[in-house]
């Protein structure tokens, strides 16, 4: 979905709701799919948004299933 609408960043807001930071899309996919030649590191996360949101501390502004079980791999 991020991709179809062209999201490349996220903003990192505080309790306030200002901007602290962004997170790049890329990064983030780095981390959970690794090039080809480091296909060792590859990691499997099953969660929903609602998991990583609450293990960030982070508020949920526009999650339609924010229940829903994700697959990574």
């Amino acid at each position: 979905m991020m991709d179809e609408i062209g999201i490349r960043f996220m903003p990192v807001l505080d309790e306030e709701r200002r901007c602290l930071g962004l997170v790049s899309v890329f990064k983030i996919s780095k981390f959970f799919f690794p090039s080809p030649e480091h296909l060792a590191d590859s990691r499997r996360v099953r969660t929903s948004l609602a998991n990583l949101a609450r293990v960030l501390k982070a508020s949920l502004l526009n999650a339609p299933e924010p229940d829903r079980e994700l697959d990574s791999c």
